[in-house]
C-alpha cells in the first residue's frame, strides 16, 4: 500500500483518509445544502404558479422534488390530462395512476429555474383550465 497526497491505494482498495477526507466531507455538506435550498426555492416558485390556475390543487410538498397536483376538476382522467400536456405543450408530467392516485399527476421542479420559469408562462395544459372558464 502506498500513500500519495491523502489518498491510500492498495490491493483494490481506494480510500481518502486525513486532512483530504475532512474537506471533502465540508464540500459535500456545503453542497448538499445549496441543493436542498435551490429545491426548496423551486418548489415555492411552483406551487406559487399552480396555485393560481384555476381547477388545479397542489399541496407545497416538504423533503421531496415531486409534488402530486390535483386535476380533477379539470379532467378527471390523469392519463387524459398529462397526454395532452405533452401534446400541446411539450410538458411532461406523470399521471398519478402510475402511482395508484388516479386524478392527480406528479410533476417534479428539479429542473434548472429558467426552465421552471418557461414552462409556468406556457402554462399548465392551458388549453383544458381554458374549458373549466
Amino acid at each position: 500500500m502506498w500513500t500519495n497526497h491523502g489518498f491510500k491505494v492498495g490491493k483494490s482498495r481506494f480510500t481518502l483518509s486525513g486532512q483530504p477526507r475532512l474537506r471533502l466531507m465540508r464540500l459535500g455538506r456545503f453542497v448538499l445544502a445549496g441543493v436542498i435550498g435551490t429545491l426548496e426555492d423551486n418548489a415555492n416558485f411552483v406551487y406559487e404558479r399552480l396555485k393560481s390556475i384555476p381547477g388545479i390543487k397542489a399541496v407545497r410538498p416538504q423533503g421531496s422534488m415531486f409534488m402530486l397536483v390535483n386535476v380533477r376538476e379539470v379532467n378527471p382522467d390523469d392519463l387524459i390530462f398529462a397526454r395532452d400536456c405533452f401534446d400541446r405543450q411539450r410538458i411532461i408530467v406523470l399521471p398519478g395512476t402510475v402511482f395508484g392516485v388516479p386524478g392527480y399527476v406528479r410533476i417534479t421542479f428539479s429542473a434548472p429555474r429558467h426552465v421552471l420559469m418557461e414552462v409556468s408562462e406556457r402554462g399548465l395544459c392551458a388549453q383544458q383550465v381554458s374549458q373549466l372558464l
